[in-house]
């Protein structure tokens, strides 16, 4: 055998390729790879009461990540997702024997919908919900909010995997335009 690179590259691929050939016929897929947005979302606008916010910039980012645009102002061209509503909830969920907190349930919910160019709706409003635990401990309050802060953080971009997911598995569901 061989020791140049090249042909080290062919004979690992060889090696390689039986492994991950059963995966694909299963409809095995890395994670975010469902499949392609609706071609409706090739311009897109995001409207949100809080335009730039973090959960609007992680959707941002992600819409453009698959190659489509997206606008700051909606037109009547453009697709617009539209998030209707978020909140963030803090419960207690345990206490100490003092009565004091000792750890949170956090619950993110975000409730969003997709428009295409002429007003049509093309996903109805679909609500997400996604919750984390906090333990939370008195000597390290600061520490606590900081934590709070990165959790929320972590729930929406959770969220924004989520909605990416609920509209790429729209995307297979719409008719294709019709290819010249």
């Amino acid at each position: 055998m061989s020791t140049n690179p090249a042909s080290l590259r062919r004979w690992l691929a060889i090696a390689v390729l039986p492994v991950f050939m059963p995966l694909s016929g299963c409809g095995f897929h890395l994670a975010g790879t469902v499949g392609s947005l609706p071609q409706d979302m090739a311009n897109t606008c995001i409207q949100s009461n809080e335009p730039y916010g973090y959960l609007e910039n992680q959707l941002r980012n992600s819409i453009r990540a698959q190659g489509f645009k997206v606008s700051d102002t909606c037109t009547d061209k453009t697709a617009v997702l539209t998030i209707v509503k978020h909140s963030f909830e803090r419960r207690v969920l345990a206490v100490n024997a003092e009565g004091r907190p000792q750890e949170y349930l956090l619950t993110y919910k975000v409730t969003f919908r997709l428009d295409d160019g002429n007003g049509k709706t093309l996903l109805q409003d679909s609500t997400l919900k996604l919750q984390t635990e906090q333990a939370y401990e008195v000597i390290n309050e600061l520490g606590a909010g900081r934590r709070q802060g990165v959790l929320l953080q972590h729930l929406q971009r959770e969220a924004s995997r989520l909605i990416l997911l609920r509209l790429q598995a729209l995307g297979k569901k719409l008719p294709q335009p019709a290819k010249n």
